[in-house]
């Protein structure tokens, strides 16, 4: 079980359930969540920082008709 006590906490505490309580779910599934959201968009911005990095070092982009002739598409009209 969560437990959200210490000194000049009574704020935070009232925020979470109040916050909580609006989404129609408990404090433990509440903080779950934002938890979850939080490590989600950690891993979305790491994800991003080693994308723009590789693209960063080999800078090679392609346009629609490119991929279309690389996927053997072009021509395609069925």
């Amino acid at each position: 079980m969560l437990s959200m006590e210490g000194e000049g906490m009574e704020l935070e505490v009232a925020l979470v359930r109040e916050f909580a309580g609006r989404r129609g779910l408990s404090v433990e599934d509440f903080i779950r969540s934002v938890v979850s959201d939080k490590i989600e968009d950690e891993l979305d911005i790491q994800a991003y920082d080693r994308a723009k990095a590789e693209f960063e070092a080999n800078p090679v982009t392609y346009n629609h008709a490119e991929i279309g002739r690389m996927l053997g598409l072009e021509g395609d009209e069925s």
